[in-house]
């Protein structure tokens, strides 16, 4: 018995959730049109950062495995933090924090830094992106 297939295309159905958790995760912190877009064609580009994205959706916390020239994931919200102000004067993040618009913008500046590393490791090194002693 011989079967044909119409077409060759085979899905794999955990991208697909992941995608449209990214697409609501997108609209409900408010990014931009097209944020999800760029993200997720950045995410797929780069398979150490999208199983952390995999990792950060299952638990809700950064795994923080995968590194780029020494920075994590961690290193680079710590960056937006302070970048954002998101930090205030009383040590804790309110609920008006918006944390899921700045894991998202963890995540894309993490590409950035991947696609640019020596603007993106001047700027972190300048900021406060690395813990020193």
């Amino acid at each position: 018995m011989v079967y044909y297939f119409p077409m060759a295309v085979i899905l794999d159905a955990r991208k697909i959730m992941v995608y449209e958790d990214l697409k609501y995760l997108s609209e409900f912190s408010g990014k931009e049109e097209g944020f999800a877009d760029r993200l997720w064609c950045e995410l797929l580009d780069k398979p150490g950062l999208y199983e952390e994205f995999l990792y950060y959706l299952d638990h809700k916390s950064l795994k923080d495995k995968f590194d780029f020239r020494g920075y994590t994931l961690t290193d680079i919200y710590v960056y937006l933090l302070s970048v954002y102000k998101m930090f205030r004067d009383i040590g804790k993040n309110g609920s008006e924090c918006g944390k899921e618009w700045l894991i998202l913008e963890t995540f894309m500046e993490m590409s950035n830094l991947i696609n640019n590393p020596e603007e993106y490791i001047k700027k972190l090194d300048e900021g406060r992106g690395m813990d020193m002693l």
